[in-house]
């Protein structure tokens, strides 16, 4: 009897094996999936819970971005790219998405004013910038592996200071500082 309880866990378990995606991203998460390394970072995802891929318009120039409310990877549909920047960019917010737990740490600072605008916005910006170099990294690896196609490449500026002088300069920060304002406006009523 108890082998018959077992099966159906085991048909349980394996249906966050695979996140939902849109059919024209179906070929870059395959693409993801068969990197070993990216099919434990797209289980280790899905061991939180079910994620989506999807498209959507939005008005950053961010090429991607996951949202963990929704526990979803949003590729912009408004920034035409070749296949392996698709690839990179689902594969980074995989990462972001594995950081989750450190980015609502964060909001919850800021939603309680625990946390100056500044700390927030620098806090972020590490957190993905640590993503980034492991996504630049392993990116390298998938592609000397033949898994990921040359233009996955990722050029990142592995110092933070860097990074961080980029990423205010290109807006990103400033999406970020914005994000800060309303939760910490959220809290006090002011907000969404």
């Amino acid at each position: 009897m108890k082998k018959y309880l077992l099966i159906p866990l085991l048909l349980l378990s394996s249906l966050y094996a695979y996140p939902r995606c849109a059919p024209e991203l179906k070929s870059a998460l395959d693409t993801i999936y068969h990197f070993p390394e990216g099919k434990k970072l797209i289980s280790d995802v899905e061991a939180e819970g079910p994620i989506s891929i999807h498209w959507a318009r939005f008005h950053s120039k961010s090429p991607a971005m996951w949202v963990g409310d929704d526990r979803a990877i949003v590729i912009n549909a408004n920034v035409p790219r070749p296949h392996g920047e698709v690839i990179r960019s689902i594969f980074f917010e995989l990462h972001n998405a594995i950081a989750e737990k450190r980015f609502e740490r964060l909001d919850w600072l800021a939603e309680n004013r625990q946390i100056s605008k500044n700390d927030y916005v620098e806090s972020v910006e590490r957190i993905e910038h640590e993503n980034a170099c492991a996504v630049a990294a392993l990116v390298e690896k998938a592609i000397s592996q033949g898994y990921f196609p040359p233009n996955a490449r990722w050029h990142i500026a592995h110092d933070f200071e860097t990074h961080y002088m980029i990423q205010r300069e290109n807006g990103h920060s400033g999406n970020i500082a914005s994000l800060y304002d309303s939760l910490s406006r959220k809290y006090y009523g002011y907000g969404r």
